[in-house]
């Protein structure tokens, strides 16, 4: 297997299917903050964002495991409502990656460098995602995650925020998040930036650099 077939697949797992699955809605949780920071939910930027439902975006991804690249691959994804359409591609375009959904069902379709296909219809994510990566990864958080805000039905801690109140980091679900170089997109700020770092264990890396967002 190539290291960007490998890639296609952890990120599938670990980005792209947790993004846009479609789940019930559940009460808030109690919001875990350290004294005097402010809660991201009272900012109008994270209402903004978090409303935010329709988009596309462009980007890099890297995957580092135990401190060292894994592999690279590049994203176009496109998000209404609770349906969406994704491309992955590594960076000669020769894997490439569709995931398509709408709203219930997914599918997914991937071709190698030979021109070989296979065709997946995913029926539990969890257990899709550990039979192909062995790896318990935060699935229903990236979607929240790339867009510049929490999961709001998660506990987080150690908030921080700049001087324009965009929320530039937390941890939550033993990852720590940050956000870096905001841009101004139809009056929202969304990050240019997003690395993801697993706390304990350490061995797995997510850095995000988007290209270009449309909503």
């Amino acid at each position: 297997m190539t290291t960007t077939t490998q890639f296609c697949r952890l990120f599938l797992c670990c980005v792209l299917l947790s993004a846009c699955t479609h789940t019930p809605k559940s009460p808030q949780s109690k919001i875990d903050l350290p004294a005097q920071s402010i809660p991201s939910q009272s900012l109008p930027s994270q209402e903004q964002i978090q409303k935010l439902t329709h988009w596309e975006v462009r980007a890099k991804v890297t995957v580092e495991r135990r401190g060292e690249h894994y592999s690279t691959a590049y994203l176009n994804w496109q998000q209404q409502g609770d349906a969406y359409h994704i491309d992955i591609t590594s960076p000669f375009g020769d894997d490439h990656l569709q995931i398509t959904s709408d709203g219930n069902n997914i599918q997914a379709i991937s071709t190698a460098a030979d021109g070989s296909a296979k065709r997946y219809r995913i029926e539990d994510i969890d257990t899709f995602i550990l039979k192909l990566t062995g790896l318990k990864l935060p699935i229903q958080q990236l979607q929240y995650w790339i867009k510049g805000a929490a999961d709001p039905k998660q506990t987080f801690t150690e908030a921080r925020y700049d001087d324009l109140q965009h929320l530039i980091a937390i941890d939550q679900q033993d990852w720590h998040i940050q956000w870096d170089r905001f841009t101004r997109h139809a009056q929202i700020e969304l990050p240019h930036k997003i690395k993801a770092n697993q706390e304990k264990q350490g061995t797995l890396k997510v850095t995000v650099i988007v290209a270009d967002w449309k909503i």
